[in-house]
């Protein structure tokens, strides 16, 4: 949290765009939710190149992905990984 505020910050200070990447969005927000917080979601198309190191990635950190005593659940739960089909980023909404 401390670096995306860094971030909003130095976006804001220098008239550039932020764009982030919500990792947990689409698992704990709706996007009325991201719009209550006057950013959008932007889905951005991505290869199925990309698509596939995405997914090879993220098989390489089973720590999170499988549960380990005391905790009775994976750190990343499936229901978030179901989601992440897309990647989607978050933007400043326009007000124009």
């Amino acid at each position: 949290r401390a670096i995306g505020r860094a971030a909003a910050r130095a976006a804001a200070a220098t008239a550039t765009p932020l764009l982030a990447y919500p990792i947990w969005a689409p698992y704990w927000l709706t996007p009325d939710d991201v719009r209550r917080h006057g950013s959008v979601l932007v889905t951005a198309p991505s290869s199925t190149r990309a698509d596939s190191a995405r997914a090879a990635a993220v098989g390489c950190h089973r720590s999170q992905l499988v549960a380990r005593p005391p905790a009775g659940s994976p750190v990343v739960p499936e229901e978030l990984l179901r989601r992440h089909g897309q990647q989607l980023l978050v933007g400043e909404a326009d007000d124009g």
